[in-house]
């Protein structure tokens, strides 16, 4: 799902397992998940933007922004307007997190990602992708709490049955 928007990386035991995570979100909603903050960069006294662009949440999570959003479109079955953006997790946070569900659940509500990624319930919309190698959706959970994030993300991380899923949070009309 990060193809629109964002995205994390997981590694694991067997480090293949888990590939890809990805979100997406509207860009005015960028500041209510905090990670508004562009990365910049400074040559020769001038500021410039990453290309592709980052942006850096307030807990530090540097996500990438993924231009060619087509292969999201084909997961969503829509496509994304031009206020919507994609990215990618720039960390081994996901491999974290999945450690921490596998091992250690007493610490899972300390997970700096799982924090981040319950911020996203106050977004109007959003998408969390986590696919594998053959990157094919296997289950779509509709997501309305914090509660629901947890879970989900959680069983699709277990290693005895890793699971290919789209977490969303559909736009109330």
């Amino acid at each position: 799902m990060f193809h629109p928007l964002r995205s994390f990386r997981c590694l694991q035991s067997p480090r293949d397992l888990v590939t890809l995570v990805e979100m997406e979100v509207n860009l005015s909603d960028l500041d209510l998940c905090r990670a508004d903050n562009e990365k910049l960069f400074e040559w020769e006294g001038d500021v410039y933007s990453c290309n592709p662009p980052q942006y850096v949440s307030d807990s530090g999570i540097v996500f990438e922004q993924i231009e060619d959003v087509r292969y999201f479109n084909k997961i969503i079955g829509e496509e994304l307007t031009n206020d919507i953006i994609v990215l990618h997790l720039k960390s081994d946070l996901l491999l974290d997190l999945e450690c921490v569900v596998n091992n250690n659940e007493s610490v899972l509500e300390e997970n700096v990602l799982l924090n981040f990624l319950n911020k996203l319930i106050k977004l109007s919309q959003f998408y969390i992708l986590m696919v594998r190698e053959d990157e094919n959706v296997k289950e779509y959970f509709k997501i309305s709490t914090k509660e629901e994030i947890k879970i989900k993300l959680s069983d699709s991380l277990r290693w005895s049955n890793p699971k290919d899923v789209l977490l969303f949070k559909e736009k109330e009309n």
